[in-house]
């Protein structure tokens, strides 16, 4: 509460520009030359959080001041601090692990920045949480409601950020693998649990075939990332494509810078003992799911997504994000 009324007061909401952007990209449903719900979906950036961001973005003070984004945020930040406190005590048993890696979330400094903007970072957190929470606990519980609770969350997950596609499509294999190391029937959750966010992931496909022509415009098209880029690569500024070394370096210095040195330094070393703790019990297996945003995050460099400064050993990112 402290961070909003700080970011309210200082006017920081929309110290991040993507933060306008998002918003005006949920007041457009209504406020536009041709308003609508299906007209105004748009390409690129995934339509869920423009939903859920819609009925906020209607109240003119609440769009103007960027407090529409600071409440669903808000609200986000507060789901996710008690879902991790729960997830870390299931999967731990241990309450001093659960208190302090819940300590070091409602802590980080980027943590509580982006829950007063508009982005979509806290709200993806938020499902990316839930998702993973209700799936660890049909791993230990085999309770047919958590997979189902686990599948509406990945649906919103992979509506709200394409991070979450990957980790989808990871956690229906695990989904797989634990079904037969319980020896039970792995149809019947398999189902259940990627019915929902493969539906989704199927009728955005549909949806940019229907309106552009193209089933991957989001991912290709004029306003993509890849076409945006195209620039940068042909005046020779895209330093990461097929290079390895250099990806894996942006990526884990973007990890460090990003979340600072400490957070990181504990993050790893949480992980390292949870690894050594667990080796390879697939009863362990759920919360390594949240690893896959690394090779994920170092592929995309990798390929397309991302330009380098020159002085790799001397960027920096804005003041606001530490």
């Amino acid at each position: 509460m402290i961070t909003q009324i700080l970011c309210y007061y200082f006017d920081y909401q929309f110290a991040y520009r993507d933060s306008i952007f998002r918003l005006e990209a949920a007041r457009r449903f209504f406020d536009a030359t041709n308003p609508g719900i299906f007209s105004q979906i748009g390409t690129v950036w995934l339509p869920v959080p423009n939903f859920i961001l819609m009925p906020f973005a209607a109240i003119d003070y609440l769009w103007q001041t960027g407090l529409a984004g600071s409440i669903v945020n808000f609200f986000a930040f507060l789901i996710s601090s008690v879902v991790l406190f729960s997830l870390l005590k299931i999967s731990t048993q241990n309450i001093l692990s659960s208190w302090f890696g819940y300590l070091i979330f409602v802590t980080n400094f980027n943590i509580l920045y982006f829950q007063t903007t508009s982005m979509t970072e806290s709200m993806y957190i938020c499902f990316l949480i839930l998702f993973v929470y209700y799936l660890f606990k049909w791993s230990v519980l085999e309770k047919t409601k958590y997979i189902f609770y686990s599948s509406i969350f990945s649906a919103l997950a992979a509506g709200t950020r394409y991070d979450a596609w990957p980790i989808i499509l990871t956690a229906s294999l695990l989904v797989i693998l634990i079904s037969l190391w319980k020896k039970i029937n792995f149809i019947k959750p398999f189902i259940i649990y990627s019915i929902l966010p493969f539906i989704f992931i199927i009728a955005w496909f549909v949806y940019n075939y229907i309106v552009y022509g193209d089933a991957l415009e989001f991912s290709r098209g004029q306003f993509s990332t890849l076409h945006q880029l195209k620039y940068y690569e042909d005046a020779g500024r895209l330093l990461t494509k097929n290079n390895f070394f250099l990806s894996m370096k942006v990526a884990l210095s973007a990890y460090i810078l990003y979340s600072g040195l400490l957070y990181f330094i504990l993050a790893l070393t949480g992980f390292i003992i949870y690894f050594w703790k667990n080796k390879f019990d697939f009863k362990s297996f759920i919360p390594y799911l949240f690893v896959i945003s690394l090779p994920v995050i170092v592929f995309c460099i990798l390929k397309i997504v991302d330009s380098v400064p020159p002085d790799i050993d001397n960027f920096r990112v804005p003041l606001y994000y530490y």
